[in-house]
């Protein structure tokens, strides 16, 4: 994805399950504040980014298959879909903001 890919067509949401315009964009969601949804949305982008360029270290609680970009998004996408949004938010939070020392190298 880019900054201008929309974030419900990316995650095929409609606005009512994301809880953002469909005009709401990758980098929208990099840059919004808040908790619930806008925190999820914060925290899974950078972390499917992370997971891309270093290897990012996934939350052991949804890594259940070889491919962690796509346990990633199927778990950022389930808590939207379910509107369960704890504890991903929190476990993605800790992972971002792990020092860059701790990234694979």
């Amino acid at each position: 994805f880019t900054t201008t890919t929309t974030f419900n067509a990316y995650f095929g949401l409609t606005a009512a399950q994301s809880g953002f315009s469909n005009s709401f964009t990758m980098l929208d969601a990099i840059k919004a504040g808040g908790g619930g949804a806008k925190a999820l949305a914060r925290h899974g982008v950078s972390a499917l980014l992370n997971e891309v360029a270093v290897n990012y270290p996934i939350p052991a609680s949804i890594n259940t298959a070889a491919d962690d970009f796509i346990d990633l998004y199927n778990a950022i996408r389930n808590a939207y879909l379910t509107s369960t949004f704890e504890p991903l938010v929190s476990q993605l939070a800790a992972n971002n903001n792990l020092p860059h020392t701790s990234c694979p190298s």
